[in-house]
């Protein structure tokens, strides 16, 4: 499962304390484990999501697993996508 998260003060306009994308895996559905590290996917140096990336939508097609998501401001700056063949 892939979700958001933030920090709880500043999160609007610190890096690094915004929304980013998190993952958690589960064998049966009911406990889970969060792995932050294992997302495959950053806060950029600069640019459209370089502050926050949220609310992000995972599906397969055609061999490939696609991300779309929201960059800085709730996605008012941009949204985009990432790709990784499966």
């Amino acid at each position: 499962m892939y979700f958001s998260y933030r920090d709880t003060v500043n999160y609007r306009n610190e890096k690094g304390k915004g929304y980013q994308i998190g993952k958690a895996v589960s064998s049966d559905g009911i406990i889970w484990e969060k792995q932050y590290d294992k997302t495959g996917i950053t806060l950029s140096d600069l640019g459209w999501d370089s502050m926050m990336m949220e609310y992000c939508h995972v599906f397969e097609h055609n061999g490939y697993l696609y991300m779309l998501y929201n960059g800085n401001n709730f996605g008012s700056d941009g949204f985009g996508y990432a790709v990784i063949k499966t």
